[in-house]
């Protein structure tokens, strides 16, 4: 029953269509999405919001921001649509990184436990209005999340207005599965009080005020599971995704050729710097062969050899703890890279050597497997 889900008798009387609730946005506006990665996103008002935009013809612009990536789905038909300025904090849609490597969309690739942050310090432009998906509204008219929650809270605190998603389909059992809670401005806060896993911190609803929420249509905020003092106080294990490794350790996370933006370092930053133990992962080559992820210096560097203590390949595993920058590029060479690359790795690594420094390097030619894939279509010689 609608009652169960919609407890706060006052916004029942709010309730309206997607089309409708997109009629409401405005050009230039900036809009405050709920989901982390497809779970939780809002799912109807973007695709109103693209049709009414495409039907009536004229220039519109807004500012997406999100809590990580969204569904493919949304994320692509917006990128297709042409209505997005600028975007952040994180994406992974082929459509939407085709756009922003051509420069249609201004993308601010951030740590996830930054944007909060960021919004708060008034260092970005503020929330106009946020899309939230909802499984209830309490009888305060407070919003239970669904299966995330992302920035879902420092969206709906900034925001002018709120509109939401009722999402019947999720089960009500999610109530009480969630732990909101808002550390406060820098400077005024206190420690976080979260010393185990299992324990709850904060609240199991999205506090806000009934006023904000114009209309509604029938897990823990990122800034807390990506806050750096939480994950070396827990200990956690950190495994994230390489597209290249040098063979010093240093990982590219986020640029294809050094120039292209594939999705964006998302929380592989909060995570790597203060995990007791990072790993990343990668195959050991792409595009069937034709590119090594095994290079001996990366185009762009997200993670610094000091950040990084595992690299995984299908072919084996190096353990860089302990080791020295030489001791580390052998390990990788011998272990990660693929036996068609290997050769060429060494005899890049021994000429590195014959130079000598304490992170050999033949300088002229750090970036030849990249130059000679760009010239051949492939970094075989």
């Amino acid at each position: 029953m609608l009652s169960q889900r919609l407890r706060n008798a006052t916004l029942r009387e709010r309730i309206v269509t997607a089309e409708e609730a997109a009629s409401w946005i405005e050009d230039g506006m900036t809009l405050g999405f709920s989901g982390f990665t497809a779970a939780g996103d809002v799912k109807v008002i973007p695709l109103a919001l693209v049709e009414r935009v495409k039907n009536e013809g004229k220039p519109f612009k807004v500012n997406v921001y999100t809590g990580a990536s969204i569904s493919s789905h949304i994320d692509g038909i917006l990128a297709e649509s042409g209505i997005v300025h600028r975007r952040l904090p994180y994406q992974s849609e082929k459509r939407m990184r085709t756009a922003l490597n051509k420069g249609d969309v201004c993308y601010m690739d951030q740590h996830l436990s930054h944007t909060a942050e960021l919004l708060r310090s008034g260092a970005i432009p503020p929330v106009d209005v946020a899309l939230i998906e909802a499984a209830a509204i309490t009888e305060e008219g407070h919003i239970i999340p669904s299966t995330s929650v992302g920035n879902s809270h420092i969206f709906v605190a900034q925001a002018k207005e709120v509109i939401i998603e009722l999402n019947v389909a999720q089960p009500l059992a999610l109530e009480g599965v969630h732990d909101i809670y808002d550390p406060g401005y820098q400077g005024h806060r206190q420690p976080i009080p979260l010393t185990q896993v299992g324990q709850r911190v904060g609240t199991t609803a999205i506090p806000v005020d009934p006023a904000k929420i114009r209309g509604k249509l029938v897990l823990r905020p990122q800034e807390m599971s990506n806050n750096p003092g939480l994950i070396r106080r827990l200990g956690l294990i950190a495994i994230n995704t390489a597209l290249e490794v040098d063979i010093y350790g240093h990982v590219n996370s986020t640029h294809v050729m050094g120039t292209q933006m594939m999705n964006g370092i998302g929380g592989s930053g909060d995570f790597a710097r203060n995990a007791r133990l990072t790993f990343f992962c990668t195959k050991s080559y792409a595009k069937n062969g034709k590119i090594s992820s095994i290079v001996p210096m990366c185009s762009h560097v997200d993670h610094t050899e000091h950040d990084v203590d595992i690299i995984v390949t299908e072919q084996g595993l190096a353990d860089l703890r302990g080791l020295s920058p030489r001791e580390r590029a052998k390990r990788i060479i011998e272990n990660c890279a693929h036996p068609s690359y290997r050769p060429l790795l060494r005899a890049y690594y021994e000429e590195a050597v014959a130079r000598g420094g304490h992170t050999p390097h033949v300088i002229e030619k750090a970036l030849s497997f990249h130059a000679r894939y760009v010239q051949t279509g492939s970094m075989l010689e």
